[in-house]
């Protein structure tokens, strides 16, 4: 399926977001300790920076040690706006992507937040960092089986968990959804935030609201 600018549903409001490891909270977590078989200086050295970088790597998607560096939302590939940490410290990118959901929310009970491991990730990561920075958020039903309000593609397309899941941007080449072009994968968020190329941080955010847009429309999600 050609990439292409139809409207989705505006009935469902998709987000994204984008973190990476908050700076020392990794520590939390205690001190960081090489293999217990190595000996000498140099590969202990060594192992420590691999255990280091490993453990900082997962932070980024551990709800009470990250940070949010950018959130999108849309209900359409052409409303899809995004907030990050370009010009914004994240109680801003919070406090505005929140005030789009309650927004949204409000102008109909049948108005859905839908996203892709939103129930898993997106939506706890930002409703914990909102609670540890003082950022006001609504009132989200976030049970496992009864979430009335949020739609979670991830869990739609595993048939609530019964086959395995993939990645957002594979199950799109599964599904023959060509997408916009994209420069570099969630993994390499980190990376372009410390290089400051913000560009393609925000492009990544917007592109993964607009493969979910593109993704529900496929399968049939309303």
């Amino acid at each position: 399926m050609a990439y292409n600018n139809e409207r989705a549903r505006d009935g469902i409001l998709w987000l994204d977001i984008e973190t990476v490891a908050r700076p020392g909270a990794v520590l939390v977590l205690g001190p960081i300790k090489p293999n217990r078989g190595i000996k000498d200086p140099d590969k202990i050295a060594a192992d420590l920076e691999k255990r280091t970088l490993a453990r900082t790597e997962l932070a980024a998607t551990d709800i009470d040690i990250n940070q949010i560096v950018c959130i999108s939302v849309g209900t359409s590939l052409e409303d899809r706006q995004v907030w990050s940490g370009r010009q914004h410290d994240e109680q801003t990118i919070l406090g505005s992507a929140w005030a789009v959901v309650r927004e949204f929310l409000g102008r109909s009970s049948m108005h859905r937040i839908g996203g892709f491991c939103n129930l898993t990730f997106d939506l706890p990561t930002m409703l914990r960092r909102s609670q540890m920075l003082g950022v006001a958020y609504p009132r989200l039903q976030m049970g496992k089986w009864r979430h009335d309000g949020i739609i979670d593609l991830a869990q739609v397309i595993t048939f609530d968990g019964l086959v395995d899941l993939k990645g957002l941007d594979t199950y799109c080449r599964l599904f023959g959804i060509e997408t916009e072009p994209d420069e570099i994968a969630g993994a390499q968020i980190g990376a372009a935030v410390a290089d400051g190329r913000w560009d393609q941080v925000e492009r990544h955010c917007l592109a993964d609201v607009g493969r979910c847009i593109l993704l529900a429309e496929r399968i049939g999600v309303r």
